[in-house]
């Protein structure tokens, strides 16, 4: 038995053990025997019980049931039709304006991330540009004459 579950059965079934679960109540009744902590709990239990027996006892007069169901029953009686209907364009609008605020005042998506940057690897080149140097760089027939007679650095259109 913990001092969890002692306090636990008083406040479920009161300072009396005789209503406490058979399969716990002599565990119980021996732990609170040794657990001086739990004696307010114990006493609060016992005047509720005490409450709870003088109300259970008092009599009760035949209009006083009478009153009570009457008051049931009024607090249960739907809204005439009219009233109901009534409603139904403020609720609309209360609905809407607060959907309206809902979309007005909740925060923007974020933006997506930016793209990570390529690489930075001076010496590689991609297979793009292995395409598009040859077909941009590709030298004209003068150009090849001047590589293949060995043009210098001043030689340039085939002049010395």
């Amino acid at each position: 038995m913990t001092p969890e579950r002692a306090a636990e059965i008083l406040a479920a079934y009161g300072a009396n053990s005789a209503r406490w679960p058979a399969d716990e109540a002599a565990d119980c009744a021996a732990f609170l025997a040794l657990a001086p902590a739990l004696d307010g709990e114990r006493a609060r239990a016992a005047v509720l019980d005490t409450a709870l027996a003088a109300w259970a006892g008092a009599p009760v007069a035949p209009r006083d049931v009478d009153r009570a169901v009457a008051h049931a029953l009024a607090s249960t009686r739907p809204a005439p039709i009219f009233v109901r209907r009534a409603w139904r364009p403020v609720l609309g609008a209360a609905l809407a304006a607060s959907i309206g605020a809902a979309v007005y005042l909740s925060p923007p998506a974020p933006a997506p991330a930016p793209p990570p940057p390529p690489p930075q690897n001076p010496g590689a080149r991609s297979n793009t540009d292995r395409l598009v140097v040859p077909a941009v760089f590709t030298p004209t027939p003068d150009e090849e004459e001047i590589n293949r007679n060995g043009g210098g650095e001043g030689n340039v259109g085939g002049v010395s």
